[in-house]
């Protein structure tokens, strides 16, 4: 009788186990599942953290930079002189592309690459006449501590 009874026991303890180990083969295949179906994100809504804390706001002439250390750059576009890309080797686990507005006055601003707000002001520093797109082509594929030059105020502009 005692061996009937081990045999039961035995019998309940595997069939325990098997339950523990059915449960958790099901969570790791469902965390598999939920890994593989997950959608892709949208390339358009990813933010660069802490790039995105950097807000640029831009309103009439007036370009406006709110550090997230709550310290404030500005400058009137009208007042440009030069535009810089600087890039860093700190990539990609530090900001590593700024975009330099050197404004007269010395005003002006260094903004992160991925800053809040920025989208406008790229748009507006890309339309720039006589930006230099082969230049700032060179400093987006740049991984090196570098200054780019993308654009000047042209000399008439400077002298009157």
């Amino acid at each position: 009788m005692n061996d009937d009874i081990s045999v039961w026991v035995w019998i309940a303890i595997s069939f325990a186990v098997g339950l523990v180990g059915f449960a958790l083969l099901r969570g790791v295949f469902r965390r598999l599942r939920d890994m593989v179906e997950k959608p892709a994100k949208d390339p358009g809504n990813e933010k660069l953290e802490p790039e995105c804390t950097f807000v640029v706001t831009i309103e009439g002439d007036e370009v406006c930079h709110f550090r997230p250390d709550g310290t404030e750059e500005s400058f009137l576009w009208s007042d440009l002189e030069k535009i810089h890309v600087l890039t860093t080797d700190d990539g990609p686990w530090a900001p590593d592309v700024f975009w330099v507005f050197h404004a007269s006055g010395d005003t002006g601003a260094v903004i992160p690459q991925g800053a809040t707000g920025e989208k406008e002001l790229l748009d507006k520093m890309l339309a720039q006449p006589g930006f230099n797109s082969e230049k700032f082509t060179g400093a987006m594929s740049s991984t090196s501590n570098a200054v780019f030059e993308v654009w000047e105020k042209p000399e008439e502009e400077s002298a009157g």
